[in-house]
Order: C-alpha cells, then sequence, then structure tokens
C-alpha cells in the first residue's frame, strides 16, 4: 500500500504514528455500516473503497479522539477502513490522536463510546478549550513492549453512555 498518508498535514506534525489494527478495531464503531464515502465523497461499498485505497494508496490517517474531561476515547474517523483492514490481514494503520474538548466530532461516525481510564496517561494531558494533536504513544500509560497489548487494551476498555 501507498503511504500517501504521509502528505497529510496531521503526518507533517510527525505525530503520526502506525498503530496495530486490532487495536483500533477495539476502538472502533460495532455497527459499521457496509458503504462510505471514498476519497472524492461517492459513497460506495466499503469493500470496494478499500480495494482503491489498496491500489492508490491511503490518504488521510485514522483519527483518534481522546475527552480528558470523560476520560473516553474513540475511532472518530477510519471506522470502514480499519475493518477492511482487519479483514484484509493488515497490522498497522497510521493514526492520528487529538486530544479533544468535546468525546466526538461526529455523531455519523457511530455511537461508541470507550472508557480509557485504565489505558491512558490523562494526568498528563493538558485540558484545553481546543484541539490538539499527540503522538499516541506518547499517551498510552505502558511504554514498550507492552504498549499494544491486545488482551490488556481487551480487558480495560468497557462501553461509555454517549451523550
Amino acid at each position: 500500500m501507498k503511504y500517501n498518508w504521509k502528505q497529510h498535514p496531521w503526518a507533517k506534525t510527525g505525530l503520526v504514528e502506525l498503530v496495530p489494527t486490532e487495536i483500533l478495531h477495539l476502538l472502533s464503531n460495532p455497527e459499521v455500516s457496509d458503504s462510505t464515502d471514498d476519497a472524492q465523497g461517492i459513497i460506495k461499498p466499503a469493500s470496494t473503497v478499500w480495494s482503491e485505497i489498496r491500489t492508490e494508496g491511503m490518504r488521510d490517517p485514522l483519527l483518534v479522539i481522546v475527552n480528558i474531561k470523560k476520560q473516553s476515547i474513540r475511532l472518530e474517523a477510519g471506522n470502514h477502513r480499519c475493518l477492511e483492514a482487519l479483514l484484509d490481514g493488515i497490522r498497522l494503520l497510521p493514526v492520528a490522536v487529538i486530544i479533544n474538548p468535546t468525546a466526538h466530532m461526529y455523531e455519523g461516525n457511530g455511537r461508541h463510546l470507550l472508557d480509557a481510564s485504565k489505558l491512558i496517561d490523562f494526568d498528563n494531558l493538558l485540558d484545553q478549550a481546543y484541539p490538539y494533536q499527540v503522538a499516541f504513544s506518547d499517551i498510552v500509560k505502558k511504554k514498550g513492549i507492552k504498549q499494544w497489548d491486545l488482551a490488556e487494551w481487551k480487558e480495560a476498555l468497557s462501553f461509555l453512555p454517549f451523550k
């Protein structure tokens, strides 16, 4: 797959990282639809869009939103790409993380919100009125080889009420 996402403004900050697809799937919308928009905004079957991404490259990193007040996390953008990549055996996907004053940006991306209090180091995040970007690896509590331990993430995550 071509790394077109490296030209994205989020990637130019140096804060976009490759994260295990299985971890991202835990953060994704469990009720993802069968269709999504392509790079031109045309609605197509998700598998067709994924096939185009495999051929042409991925333009945008996936987006994870972290909210300090609710101590929540969610895959905001890239839910369809995450599922298709998982089915396709892709192990890592590019991810931008935004610390956001609201727990979600767009309800159309799903009504999923997960408790991240056991996984994210909220004590070292700045509670700001405006969104800011961070590297995912900088905010997880565990460092090194245990950082992306799938079993620990599965055990630690739980759904929060979506409000």
